[in-house]
């Protein structure tokens, strides 16, 4: 697990990212607050808007695979958006807007990533494969189908350790990774408003929201509750997805003009004596340096990681000692009691990173095995400015047609900022590395690593 990582197309910097996302709740709720005080005499009454919005999301509960998904949501967050302004205590309004803007934002980010079915492709790497973990997950975030992600897997597509540590993203297909950025901030903005609509919800144990049974997507009449626990799962996924999010946005990935293609002799002379700096082979400017909102949203990754924990532990304890049917998560109907305890379990993993240090496993590319001593509070807390900085520079001692020579000097960090406590194991960056005619910056920067 060394903080930098050879791609097929750059340098990645602090490899990591997940998944988790597309999320949705349909009924004519119950137990909502507020009046229908409020409303535009020149169009519909904010109960109307509130109706609208539910008509919308049980619609795509039955007809989930209808193409024009995205439309439907987007008129349901719009109705829902419109109540809780004039209504802002209401109930109703506030899970609705947080149900459909959740499932509407997944579908908005795989969209952008060209997701089909909310699957990246199969053969992509790296953190690609993390982006592929954050479509898969997007499944949960339509309510509905909180029961097939569930019991989908004893060990559920959730975020690693490593998905925790910044990282720069790689290009994926058409986007750059600027672009990527652009849309995970886009992707956080959204859930962060769906999060914060859920708190009046959750704020009442007792509140409950009726939705289409996805279950028996052939009757008009079919329906199943959601109440605090399932919304409280909800507010559990939101705020995983939104601490892979914030991590993958505190660095900047604008590489600029920067040709990672390119030879590196146009880079370097690659001279007798000569120094080469880890700006030969990476980009310059504000690459890999955290950007002015990255301390907040490094702090942001801890907080809403902490509300997972405590989300899921409540939502699963709840659902477990629940003595009727009729709720969208039940054990023995739709879901069992061990898928609830592995989703429990899972979440609870994420709190020793919260305090300590521990110890991680990672394969080395040459098919070895290393233990890491991880501290992710440390750069939760006191992140560092520039992820460059960690690099070691290089000397030429031999150069002769294209050919060259470069040893390494000493790492300037070997605890990398706090985040290897126990420091960088010896064997983890190569000491000499040998460069030739056609080296390209991409791959010189992978010879650097050994992981």
């Amino acid at each position: 697990m060394s903080p930098f990582s050879k791609t097929p197309r750059q340098s990645t910097i602090l490899g990591a990212a997940l998944g988790v996302g597309a999320l949705i709740l349909t009924g004519c709720g119950g137990g909502g607050g507020g009046s229908d005080s409020g409303s535009n005499p020149n169009g519909p009454t904010p109960a109307k808007q509130i109706q609208q919005g539910q008509s919308d999301i049980n619609s795509i509960v039955r007809n989930s695979s209808s193409s024009n998904t995205q439309t439907v949501l987007q008129d349901a967050v719009t109705n829902f958006n419109l109540a809780r302004k004039s209504l802002p205590s209401n109930n109703d309004a506030q899970a609705g807007f947080a149900i459909s803007q959740a499932a509407l934002a997944a579908i908005q980010f795989s969209k952008t990533l060209g997701v089909t079915s909310f699957a990246l492709k199969a053969n992509a790497a790296g953190p690609q494969s993390r982006l592929t973990r954050m479509a898969q997950a997007s499944n949960a975030l339509a309510i509905w189908n909180f029961p097939a992600f569930l019991s989908g897997s004893d060990k559920l597509p959730l975020p690693t350790a490593s998905d925790l540590i910044p990282h720069v993203m790689v290009p994926h297909d058409s986007l750059t990774p600027v672009q990527i950025q652009a849309s995970l901030v886009s992707l956080d903005t959204s859930l962060a408003a769906a999060e914060s609509a859920l708190s009046g919800p959750l704020a009442n144990p007792s509140y409950v929201y009726i939705i289409a049974d996805p279950s028996h997507t052939d009757s008009s009449t079919a329906t199943v509750k959601v109440g605090n626990a399932e919304l409280r799962t909800l507010a559990a996924l939101i705020a995983v997805l939104r601490s892979v999010t914030n991590v993958t946005t505190a660095y900047s990935a604008d590489e600029g003009t920067f040709n990672f293609g390119a030879d590196v002799h146009t880079l370097s002379p690659f001279t007798l004596n000569s120094t080469v700096s880890p700006t030969t082979f990476l980009p310059g400017g504000t690459f890999a340096k955290l950007n002015t909102d990255g301390k907040t949203r490094m702090a942001t990754v801890k907080t809403e990681l902490q509300a997972t924990i405590t989300d899921a532990v409540t939502a699963v304890q709840s659902i477990k000692t629940r003595d009727n049917t009729g709720y969208l998560l039940n054990p023995g109907t739709l879901v069992t009691t061990q898928q609830l305890t592995n989703f429990q379990t899972q979440a609870q993993s994420y709190q020793p990173y919260l305090t300590g240090v521990q110890s991680v496993t990672l394969n080395t590319t040459n098919n070895g095995v290393i233990t890491l001593k991880i501290n992710l509070n440390a750069w939760f807390t006191n992140p560092p400015a520039d992820l460059k900085a960690f690099l070691p520079t290089m000397k030429v001692t031999q150069s002769s047609g294209g050919n060259a020579t470069l040893v390494t000097t000493p790492l300037p960090d070997h605890t990398f900022g706090g985040l290897l406590p126990a420091g960088v194991p010896s064997n983890t960056f190569n000491g000499t590395i040998f460069v030739t005619p056609g080296e390209t910056a991409d791959k010189l920067d992978g010879d650097l690593l050994s992981l």
